[in-house]
């Protein structure tokens, strides 16, 4: 073969410390343009649909091959929380929790996943995030102490 050819696609979840509700309407739209111009600059990980409700973030990407999910992971995350804390007083605080979930999809999966974090608002009205994550940890076979999942 005479070039490289791969499709690493990952659903990426993380939330606000202690799960504060701090991403709301007005800023969620430019939260989510700059997680994505981060995944492209300088990770070159194009989002496919980045979303959420107010205390946590949704993306899924494809994962480019020059870097790995935890370092694209945790630059994102400081990254976005500097340009949150710049919008003002309200969010002068800001910080994402320590931790994320990070899980390979398949490109089977893509539109079920793209509906899936396109409808983050509507089902936030009746499940909680704490809820949605243990879901999808035991829905992925994750194993998990409750103890540590929150901080």
């Amino acid at each position: 073969m005479r070039k490289d050819r791969l499709s690493l696609l990952f659903h990426i979840i993380f939330s606000t410390k202690n799960q504060e509700h701090l991403i709301d309407e007005k800023v969620a739209p430019l939260l989510y343009s700059c997680i994505e111009g981060v995944l492209w600059e300088p990770y070159y990980s194009p989002a496919l649909i980045t979303g959420g409700g107010s205390d946590h973030v949704h993306i899924f990407l494809g994962l480019s091959r020059i870097v790995t999910p935890d370092l694209l992971i945790r630059g994102v995350k400081e990254r976005s929380a500097i340009f949150m804390r710049s919008l003002g007083k309200k969010y002068a605080g800001f910080e994402w929790q320590e931790g994320y979930a990070a899980f390979t999809i398949s490109r089977w999966e893509t539109d079920d996943l793209k509906a899936y974090i396109a409808n983050q608002p509507a089902f936030h009205k009746s499940t909680s995030f704490q809820d949605e994550y243990r879901s999808i940890l035991t829905e992925h076979g994750i194993e998990y102490d409750e103890n540590e999942l929150w901080d």
